[in-house]
């Protein structure tokens, strides 16, 4: 990101804002309930505890508390909204969109509103398409970009694989065409459709539809292949931050701050795998206080931890 100066590049984020539910649940306690011993969990992931939504929060209900503080911050009406998109893998149901709900809950009347399901890379993907969609529309002068996830409605609490990594919460930015601001300098984004086994929930879409059979095997929980993700992470992104670098006449040392998704502490620990093309991702921060784990007590909801940093 850099300082808004040319107005023909004045889109900057004006504002943020973030929630995380009041429910805490300690990583000791899922250590008990999976059996396991103590210090297993914090040892493996880095996660001390999560939060988790009360039973009458859904995700829209988290995602507006954050995009109202987010409005707040950037001193900009829910009426002044042409834009909201939610980045969410849980949405309140499969229809409407929640972002629809948002809109409506926060009165942004003007606003398009639409979500974005990409996992762990949904509010960098939804932050990416409102950019571009206000560089392409000269009307569009406020977007909102809120990543948001409940994740505890989706978890197996019998799958140590997955149960101890993830938590609840929201977070959300307002995009304004202004010259106050950091703006966004440079993005890209890539998909590979054929690792897509690598996480997911068999059950629940057109191909399987859920049924008692489908639920007594659980196949409405989420899964996770972890070993093969942690080989993906390393394999990829620090070739893609030096393309990033590279594409605006940076180095390493140039960079303060390093936010890559909070997922587990293993992935961006200095015993991450290297190989001779790629260096570790740890090895891309000149110093350890660049990356930041906010991951021991607020472990990933998938697409909320870009934006809490942002």
């Amino acid at each position: 990101m850099h300082s808004a100066e040319d107005p023909s590049r004045a889109i900057t984020l004006t504002g943020t804002g973030s929630y995380v539910p009041d429910t805490c649940v300690a990583s000791a306690d899922v250590e008990e309930r999976l059996g396991l011993q103590d210090g297993w969990i914090h040892e493996r992931t880095g996660v001390l505890e999560r939060r988790v939504a009360s039973p009458s929060q859904a995700a829209s209900d988290l995602a507006v508390i954050a995009a109202s503080q987010a409005l707040a911050s950037a001193a900009v009406s829910a009426a002044d909204i042409g834009l909201i998109i939610v980045g969410t893998s849980t949405p309140d149901s499969p229809l409407p969109s929640t972002a629809c709900i948002v809109q409506a809950k926060l009165g942004a009347t003007s606003a398009v509103a639409l979500d974005i399901d990409a996992v762990c890379t949904g509010f960098v993907y939804a932050l990416d398409i409102a950019h571009k969609m206000m560089m392409g529309d000269p009307d569009l002068n406020h977007a909102l970009v809120i990543g948001a996830d409940v994740y505890s409605r989706i978890l197996d609490y019998t799958d140590r694989r997955t149960s101890v990594l993830f938590g609840d919460g929201a977070g959300a930015v307002v995009l304004s065409r202004t010259n106050v601001g950091a703006a966004i300098d440079y993005s890209k984004l890539g998909s590979d459709g054929t690792l897509s086994d690598y996480v997911g929930i068999i059950g629940g879409g057109s191909r399987r539809p859920l049924s008692v059979d489908r639920l007594s095997a659980g196949e409405q929980y989420f899964r996770m292949n972890g070993r093969a993700v942690r080989d993906f992470v390393h394999d990829r992104l620090p070739q893609m931050i030096h393309d990033a670098l590279d594409a605006r006449g940076l180095v390493v040392g140039d960079v303060d701050l390093f936010v890559p998704h909070q997922a587990n502490v293993r992935i961006l620990s200095r015993k991450s795998v290297s190989t001779s093309a790629s260096p570790t991702i740890n090895s891309l921060s000149p110093r350890t206080d660049s990356v930041t784990p906010e991951l021991r007590r607020y472990p990933s909801p998938s697409t909320r931890w870009s934006d809490r940093a942002a």
